[in-house]
């Protein structure tokens, strides 16, 4: 902390947040904006901030420079000091999800802990330190590019808003990019698939026990019931004559359900890891992988055409889904035959 008086952490304020970012993870050298939050590159602080920034750095036992790491910086008003922090890293963390979905990146975008307060009424600063700081589960997803601007552009405009003023399905979305940031950092794989998983039900199911297979189908590209029967007729030619299509339609959808059920086990049984076979699994665990990687980025893409459209919850999505469908997937006889199946079939890891 600077200055001559120490200020009660329970004393109401306006506050600067700002954690340390590791170098070269995204667009280096670019500073910015997404919802509430700056990333600053190139910072330039006095040296009170230089100060908190020290103490903040030695109570994290981090030795190496930081003068020239990008900065997190969000404004918190209204608010304590600790809530401020917990606030404010709260919000950091909703935006450095949405960057790991949308980011090619290698490792994962997270803050080093390290950074500091700053009270805006009396201008203090105040150190974050080792034993004050909210731990946040260490996630990681790779789907999309950063600067396909169609997801980009649509998750900066979900994190301006409060989360009070999201809708429901706008929610979700940002809930199952969270949940497939920490699907794509784990260590263990069958964990890895109840997590992704977690991620398709959050943007899919509409009831507690509903079985999404047939959703996940749709929201990645096959034509289902009243939507194929939708489709231009050369387009339901091409499907039909295609061997390969009906073969694989099925195939995934009893992936889907397989899944399902093993996560129904993991949960029954504590979140503890389990044999596939004993969840009626037949299939190799990498089988199920590729298909659930591919589905997840398919199915927030499928949401995200729905949010562009006008749909506010889940059961509105569903409720136009035939519109969703044909705007977001317009050739999905190419969409499936050239790049769907082709994926699943490819011995490369998604």
């Amino acid at each position: 902390m600077q200055g001559k008086k120490s200020q009660p952490a329970d004393e109401i304020s306006d506050w600067l947040v700002v954690r340390i970012l590791p170098s070269g993870s995204f667009y280096a050298g670019h500073s910015f904006s997404v919802g509430q939050v700056e990333i600053s590159y190139k910072p330039v602080e006095p040296p009170a901030a230089q100060k908190a920034l020290g103490k903040s750095k030695d109570s994290f036992k981090y030795e190496a420079d930081i003068s020239s790491l990008p900065r997190a910086k969000v404004v918190v008003r209204n608010t304590n000091r600790i809530q401020a922090l917990n606030r404010g890293s709260q919000l950091i963390e909703e935006v450095l999800d949405v960057i790991n979905f949308c980011a090619l990146d290698f490792g994962d975008i997270r803050t080093l802990g390290i950074g500091y307060l700053q009270d805006l009424r009396t201008k203090q600063y105040y150190p974050v330190l080792c034993e004050d700081d909210i731990v946040f589960t260490t996630m990681f997803v790779r789907d999309t590019e950063l600067d396909n601007p169609y997801p980009w552009n649509l998750f900066r405009i979900l994190l301006e808003k409060p989360k009070h003023s999201r809708s429901e399905l706008e929610q979700r979305v940002l809930n199952a990019v969270s949940w497939l940031r920490q699907a794509k950092f784990q260590r263990n794989t069958v964990r890895e698939l109840l997590f992704r998983w977690i991620a398709l039900e959050t943007l899919l199911k509409e009831r507690e026990k509903e079985v999404i297979a047939t959703k996940t189908l749709v929201a990645i590209g096959f034509p289902e019931g009243e939507i194929f029967n939708k489709l231009e007729p050369a387009i339901q030619q091409e499907l039909n004559a295609e061997q390969k299509f009906k073969p694989w339609k099925q195939e995934l959808k009893k992936r889907f359900e397989d899944t399902q059920g093993l996560r129904d086990a993991i949960v029954h049984e504590g979140f503890k890891d389990i044999d596939l076979s004993t969840a009626g699994c037949t299939l190799p665990l990498e089988d199920y992988l590729q298909a659930i990687r591919m589905a997840t980025a398919r199915a927030i893409g499928f949401a995200c055409m729905g949010l562009a459209l006008g749909c506010k919850t889940v059961q509105e999505l569903w409720a136009h889904k035939e519109e969703v469908f044909l705007k977001q997937y317009p050739d999905c006889a190419h969409e499936i035959l050239r790049n769907v199946i082709p994926l699943l079939e490819s011995p490369a890891k998604l």
